[in-house]
């Protein structure tokens, strides 16, 4: 797939994801399949339509030594994000595949484990403090605030949410949970947004430095 692929080569694509933590980590297909237009990725003209999964990313050598993009944005957090669109702005689209069949990644032993690896990024991929608190108010209200009150709208999220793990493989009592993984996503985007911005966020035993935004 990566040879077939046209100069310049970069790829990336949803991994199997595998370990504990599995009503938060199965939110990270779910946010990708819902709210990212995969598509419009590698042709999009907008540098903030291109995306690199975390876990999965492969950069022809000769495109990499030609922006660097480490060197450029050496202390980012969010390096799969930021490279991808460094990238992009340099002509050089990610492209993103379906990799289940051939690649799992094993992210955390437990939720405890993911909350902490989730709490890094979620404040950040907002892009700053008011788009932050619009698309927080916006989810909460599509996904926890709307089934309380209108059952069609729990049916709907069931339905997105089952589709969702069934193709990324999560169990079925992961999706019958899903209610409890979008208040959970809430609870951490809030705990995200406190922790970086009194900057105690924590990760494999140290302080993260993430630029405040």
């Amino acid at each position: 797939q990566f040879l077939a692929l046209p100069k310049p080569r970069v790829l990336s694509g949803i991994p199997r994801l595998r370990g504990g933590g599995e009503l938060l980590v199965s939110m990270v297909p779910f946010s990708l399949m819902a709210f990212f237009p995969v598509p419009l990725a590698p042709v999009g003209r907008r540098s903030s339509l291109a995306m690199l999964a975390g876990g999965c990313w492969i950069i022809e050598r000769d495109v990499y030594l030609e922006h660097e993009p480490h060197k450029a944005h050496p202390a980012e957090v969010l390096d799969d994000i930021v490279t991808a669109r460094y990238l992009k702005a340099r002509g050089a689209a990610p492209h993103l595949y379906d990799f289940q069949q051939d690649i799992d990644v094993f992210m955390y032993k437990s939720h405890r484990e993911a909350w902490n690896g989730f709490r890094k990024n979620a404040y950040l991929l907002a892009g700053g403090p008011l788009r932050f608190v619009a698309v927080l108010a916006v989810f909460t209200t599509l996904f926890v605030i709307a089934p309380f009150i209108w059952w069609p709208s729990l049916i709907a999220i069931y339905v997105l949410k089952a589709m969702s793990d069934r193709f990324t493989g999560f169990s079925l009592a992961t999706t019958l949970l899903a209610p409890i993984s979008f208040v959970l996503a809430v609870a951490l985007n809030i705990d995200s947004a406190f922790s970086h911005r009194a900057g105690t966020v924590m990760w494999k035993g140290r302080i993260v430095n993430a630029r405040k935004r």
